[in-house]
């Protein structure tokens, strides 16, 4: 049969010794110092979780601004356009009248020629019968 020998707490847990004190300190001051460095970590954890949130913030106001550019631009972009198609208008507008002008002056030059002929038969009848 085997004999397992008991620690100080098994035996009482008021018991105290050098044994106890030593191993005890031991521990207490790892327990101590591991509380230290998670204490220090979620200290740390929440800065950056603040700052991660603080970033969050900034990036979602700087994307709001982007879309308020960006439907800026997009009225600017509807008001040019509308602008261009205006003035394609108004260019096309132009190029008939210039053209309707060019007609004109067509036209013009013909009458001017048919009267400055008829003009001219004129004069010959009239030194014809003049004459006579």
């Amino acid at each position: 049969f085997f004999f397992k020998q008991k620690t100080a707490y098994e035996i009482s847990a008021c018991l105290v010794g050098s044994e106890m004190c030593i191993r005890d300190s031991t521990y207490i001051d790892l327990k101590n110092s591991l509380e230290q460095q998670l204490g220090s970590l979620e200290n740390e954890l929440g800065v950056k979780s603040q700052q991660a949130q603080d970033q969050k913030e900034k990036f979602i106001w700087q994307i709001a601004q982007l879309e308020r550019k960006l439907q800026e631009a997009e009225k600017d972009k509807e008001v040019v356009s509308k602008d261009l198609e205006n003035k394609m208008k108004q260019s096309q507008d132009l190029d008939q009248q210039i053209s309707s002008d060019e007609k004109l002056k067509e036209r013009i030059n013909y009458l001017e020629q048919t009267i400055k002929e008829q003009t001219e038969k004129i004069d010959q009848l009239t030194k014809k019968l003049e004459s006579k």
